[in-house]
């Protein structure tokens, strides 16, 4: 039975590296469509099925294996549904815990942790020749927001693909912009941090332990019939 868990991986697998040519927004919408999650919780009770019956005739690594796969499948689902969404916006030197929707004009939440930004940056790649010569920026390398939390010295580097972790909670590199300074008039630059909490982060972790433990029973067994 764990073929299947292959293939199921393998078409997974798959089936991401497609997303990705769809771009961000249009990957959650389809990830999020009623089909896709109606498929997924089918194939966990699928999978739920096939655990117990192995079960029951004391396949207990393929007991484990498929009920780690019900449980890592169960976290992602529960994950596309996120319990708090929000956005915060800093300029450096900045603190805060107040989420905002995403046209920053109602706040929906705060986070159980005070953001501080100690400074963003917009790292640029070496101008070549052509960018020199056409009066252009040089493409960007990364972008960083440094932030501490709480009253905390410690420093952490918040970068795309990157994100901060913390009590459960996300908190991603969003994008960026300038504005003009209310007092001065001259414009600095804020960074746009993400934050949401997954539900199903912790049940995903779980179905991680419990196919690992089947895998280990697996050489287990198998070291005892060298």
């Amino acid at each position: 039975m764990t073929v299947s868990i292959i293939l199921v991986t393998l078409l997974l697998a798959a089936g991401s590296v497609v997303l990705a040519f769809f771009g961000a927004d249009q990957a959650g919408e389809i990830m999020h469509s009623a089909p896709v999650l109606a498929g997924g919780w089918a194939l966990a009770v699928l999978f739920a099925g096939v655990a117990a019956r192995a079960l029951w005739k004391k396949r207990f690594v393929s007991a484990l294996v498929h009920a780690g796969a019900v449980l890592i499948l169960a976290g992602a689902l529960c994950g596309t549904q996120k319990e708090t969404l929000g956005f915060v916006a800093m300029v450096n030197g900045e603190s805060s815990d107040v989420l905002w929707d995403k046209t920053f004009s109602q706040r929906v939440g705060r986070l159980p942790f005070v953001l501080h930004l100690d400074s963003f940056e917009v790292n640029r790649y070496p101008a070549s020749k052509a960018d020199t010569e056409n009066g252009l920026e040089p493409p960007v390398r990364e972008y960083v927001s440094r932030v501490r939390i709480d009253d905390a010295k410690e420093q952490i580097n918040i970068r795309v693909n990157q994100p901060l972790r913390r009590d459960g909670w996300m908190v991603y590199q969003m994008s960026w912009g300038e504005s003009p300074n209310v007092r001065t008039g001259e414009m600095v630059r804020y960074t746009v941090l993400q934050c949401s909490k997954d539900r199903g982060l912790y049940w995903t972790y779980a179905g991680f332990g419990v196919c690992l433990a089947g895998i280990l029973l697996f050489k287990i067994r198998s070291f005892r019939q060298i």
